[in-house]
This record gives structure tokens, C-alpha cells and sequence, in this order.
């Protein structure tokens, strides 16, 4: 499966079965999107155009596409997203391709998966989306492009907290400036009552936490009332 065009094109015409899966229910598209190297695409279309099943997954639910997306091969997803392959379709874990290629910072990936029309705010079990995923680690320019995209700036997890709290907790400058400038709410709280310049603070990210401030300050949202722990004086936000 690692590459010989031919022979897969030969068994193909010879009414082989094209998803006969391994043990692991792994299908013959499953391993050519895992493991193909330099011939990956023309495998995978000659799979395909053979009728083979694009959304066949494994025992723990991984699609050919999250294994494409998984490996960062850019060329497979698109294939894939060409042959209309499932793109919401999430393993057990909870990971869709999208969330997954967020996670892993692949911007192509993510491109490309935006191009096609992925859902754009899939949750994982704990209510992150791929803009929680992609602030939490600081991926400026894929959060850029999610946004573009239109995913909902101030979605809340199960726990409260936004992806501008996802930014604070990862003291991500480029991220929160981003957030900022694409307008999230900066009065939103957490389930423990915190916004994301609170926690920037109780979490001594300084330039964070001094950064929101600032913001909070240029739109006049400022309650200096409230103060935390861990510093004398601090802004409230108001919506």
C-alpha cells in the first residue's frame, strides 16, 4: 500500500475487495492515508474511484481522513474533502479533523479544512472548539484563519471559559491582541467567576494580565473594585 500505483490499480480491476479491513478494522484507505509516502494520492484515488468507502474507521472511530489530517498530508485531505469524506466525523476520543489539526498546528491542514466547509465550531466532550484549541497553544495564525472562517469568538466550554481565557491561561500575547482585536467579550467569566484578565493575573502573567487591562481601560470598562489576590488593585470588566 506504500506506493505501487499499479499493482493497486490491477487489484482493483480485478473486483479485489477495497475495504476489507485488518484486524484493527483498519481499512485499506485507513492505510494509505496513515502510512503513504511520496504515490500516497494516486493510491488513494485509485481506492476510491474502486469504491472504496471514505468513511470506514477503525475499532477506536479514526476515519482515513483524521489519518490523513493526523500525518499533516496536506494532499490526502484534500482528496479526501474532494470525495466528500465525512468532515465532522470524530473518533471516540472526540477528535474531528478539524479540532485535531488545530491541535497540532497545521495550518494547510486547517486551509484546507476550512475551504471545504468543515464545522467550524465542533466540540470536543469538554465543549473546547478548534478556537479554544488554537488560542490555549497560541497558533495566531490559525485562530486568524478560523476566524475568517466565522467561528463564534466567544463560545463557552462547560467550564466557562472562552478562548480569550484559553489565551490568558497559556500567557499568549499574539493570541489575546488577536482576540481582542476581533472584538471578544473581555467581561465573560469562567464557572469560578473569573474573566480572562483575572486569570492572567492569579497566574502572574504579567504582560497578559497588563495587556487586557489596558484593553478593558481604551473601552472604558474599567470597575477598579474588584480586586484579586494576588495584586492590590484591578480592573472589573462590564459588558
Amino acid at each position: 500500500m506504500q506506493g505501487d500505483v499499479e499493482v493497486v490499480q490491477l487489484l482493483c480491476e480485478l473486483k479485489a475487495d477495497v475495504n476489507r479491513p485488518q484486524s484493527d478494522h483498519a481499512s485499506p484507505l485507513f492505510v494509505v492515508a496513515e502510512n503513504s509516502q511520496t504515490e500516497g494520492d494516486r493510491v488513494l484515488r485509485a481506492l476510491l474511484e474502486a469504491g472504496a468507502e471514505k468513511d470506514q474507521a477503525t475499532q477506536s472511530g479514526r476515519t482515513p481522513l483524521l489519518a490523513a489530517v493526523r500525518g499533516g498530508r496536506v494532499a490526502l485531505v484534500r482528496t479526501l474533502c474532494e470525495y466528500r469524506a465525512d468532515l465532522n466525523k470524530a473518533a471516540d476520543s472526540g477528535w474531528s479533523p478539524l479540532l485535531l489539526a488545530v491541535q497540532r498546528g497545521l495550518l494547510e491542514v486547517v486551509d484546507c479544512l476550512c475551504d471545504a466547509k468543515a464545522g467550524i465550531d465542533v466540540t470536543m466532550k469538554d465543549g473546547s472548539t478548534a478556537l479554544h484549541l488554537g488560542a490555549r497553544c497560541g497558533f495566531s495564525k490559525i485562530l486568524a484563519r478560523l476566524l475568517e472562517a466565522g467561528a463564534e469568538i466567544d463560545r463557552q466550554r462547560l467550564d466557562g471559559c472562552t478562548p480569550l481565557h484559553a489565551a490568558a491561561y497559556g500567557d499568549h500575547l499574539d493570541a489575546l491582541q488577536l482576540l481582542c482585536d476581533a472584538r471578544a467579550s473581555l467581561a465573560l467569566c469562567d464557572a469560578s467567576g473569573h474573566t480572562a484578565w483575572e486569570v492572567a493575573q492569579m497566574l502572574d502573567h504579567d504582560l497578559a494580565a497588563s495587556f487586557l487591562w489596558d484593553v478593558a481601560r481604551s473601552k472604558g470598562r474599567v470597575v477598579p473594585e474588584r480586586v484579586m489576590p494576588r495584586r492590590s488593585r484591578g480592573p472589573s470588566v462590564t459588558h
